[in-house]
């Protein structure tokens, strides 16, 4: 029995040594040797064979060979035959491929037995049949600098990522490529939505509250060159607040230089607040000149008042006046309209005239 269980036998019959192995519920059998390949003579060889496999499953076979043709033949044990009659051993073919095992890379394989660039895959089966010896392969014989699993040119050795077309390296390790990295280079960023060179990734936990859930981005410790404003480009810098909107360039973000300014209106209207003003010399001259210029109006407003209340008690006599005028115009109106109708004709002015002159 060899290693696999399976039985061999070895047999004389008609002047040749035969073997036979049980495979596959039957027998495979191979002609070993006889009187016509034998290269040492003899009348009859293979007589009385017997037959031991080792444990690399390599058969050895004795048998006799008779020397002489008389009945006092001469026999000469022989030892080990492999389709010539020369002392060796006499090798299995496990897997009945025709190639015996010591000769066979693959002896339990029938589909292969030989292994030309000895990475393991038989020829049969290896795409890559001349890969560089001691080189990992894959299941098809190949090496990673024979492949191009995603057919981008570039091979699976050199390619960061080998099953996407589209890229192949990643310079910052971010696990993002660089055709598609923004900031292929910080390894904390790879993604820039408005352009304006600041990543959308931030790493100052205190804007997450502040972030909405909608804008790009997200939190990474240590994230550099964070964009405060990711959905419009902007080029502020100052005070940690980058990538906003800033239109003098001093570096101030607009919203932040708009609040300020709102800030100093409140406080520079509050009562009393004159130490505000205590900052050098041309701020104490302008603030001398503005009260100046404050207590002039007042001047002009009091005096102004003062002259209409003076004067308000002629208007109002010549207004008494007035109404008294219209008041005996009114009696003399209806003095004239002797008829009533709220005018006077030709005849009621004449009428006037007569009784004036008589007068």
């Amino acid at each position: 029995l060899d290693s696999a269980n399976q039985p061999h036998i070895t047999f004389y019959h008609h002047s040749v040594l035969h073997q036979a192995s049980w495979d596959d519920g039957g027998w495979y059998q191979s002609e070993v040797i006889s009187t016509s390949t034998s290269v040492q003579g003899g009348n009859s060889v293979g007589l009385y064979p017997s037959m031991v496999i080792d444990e690399s499953n390599n058969a050895h076979v004795v048998h006799l060979r008779r020397d002489g043709g008389d009945s006092f033949s001469v026999y000469s044990v022989m030892y080990g035959f492999f389709g010539t009659q020369m002392p060796g051993r006499l090798s299995v073919d496990i897997d009945r491929d025709g190639v015996p095992n010591d000769q066979d890379d693959f002896p339990n394989d029938g589909s292969e037995s030989n292994d030309t660039d000895n990475d393991g895959i038989g020829d049969n089966s290896d795409i890559c049949p001349e890969t560089i010896s001691l080189q990992g392969v894959n299941s098809g014989g190949c090496a990673l600098n024979q492949m191009d699993s995603d057919n981008d040119t570039y091979n699976d050795e050199i390619d960061i990522f080998p099953n996407d077309e589209t890229e192949w390296n990643d310079t910052d390790d971010d696990s993002f490529g660089d055709n598609s990295d923004m900031l292929p280079t910080d390894i904390t960023q790879w993604n820039d939505t408005d352009s304006d060179g600041y990543g959308d990734n931030w790493g100052n936990s205190s804007w997450n509250d502040s972030r909405s859930i909608d804008w790009p981005g997200e939190f990474t410790e240590g994230a550099t060159l964070p964009d405060y404003c990711p959905n419009e480009a902007g080029n502020s810098t100052a005070d940690g607040i980058q990538g906003c909107v800033d239109d003098d360039g001093d570096g101030i973000a607009d919203f932040l230089q708009t609040t300020e300014n709102d800030t100093d209106s409140e406080e520079s209207g509050n009562d009393g607040d004159l130490d505000q003003g205590d900052t050098g010399d041309e701020d104490t001259t302008e603030e001398r000149d503005y009260f100046s210029i404050q207590y002039i109006i007042a001047g002009i407003i009091a005096a102004i008042i003062l002259v209409m209340l003076l004067y308000a008690p002629l208007r109002i006599g010549k207004l008494k006046e007035q109404l008294k005028l219209h008041e005996s115009s009114s009696a003399n109106w209806e003095k004239l309209d002797y008829d009533g109708d709220g005018e006077i004709s030709d005849k009621e002015f004449e009428i006037y005239k007569e009784n004036r002159d008589r007068k």
